[in-house]
């Protein structure tokens, strides 16, 4: 089964320049995970809260101060990896808007696997 949290906005103080540093952005987190799930039962004791999830990823932003994006998605990879043992697999893409004139925005993403670790 495969759970996704879209366009979860990440408010982080991020950028290489000065004027990029003065507060923090927002940055837009695409977050597609993989579980086993058998049986559900209809009990969120069975599957990944993504509520929660959701709020450590906001947090764990809130708290970071990094120059590269690239910095920030291994950070957040390493939340998600965490939060639950049951996750197989992990695609996380950032978004960051207004990096360059001529493009909506510039991304960086990463996939996971449990069983080796890429």
């Amino acid at each position: 089964m495969k759970i996704s949290i879209n366009q979860l906005e990440l408010k982080t103080l991020i950028g290489v320049f000065e004027w990029e540093r003065q507060s923090q952005m927002s940055i837009f987190a695409d977050v597609t995970l993989e579980i086993d799930l058998d049986t559900i039962e209809d009990n969120i004791e069975n599957t990944v809260n993504y509520f929660t999830l959701s709020q450590a990823l906001i947090k764990r932003a809130s708290e970071c101060e990094y120059e590269l994006l690239e910095a920030l998605l291994i950070d957040l990879r390493n939340v998600v990896i965490d939060f639950d043992q049951r996750i197989n697999s992990l695609q996380l893409r950032l978004f960051k808007k207004g990096v360059l004139k001529e493009a909506e925005s510039t991304s960086v993403e990463i996939d996971w696997h449990r069983h080796n670790g890429k």
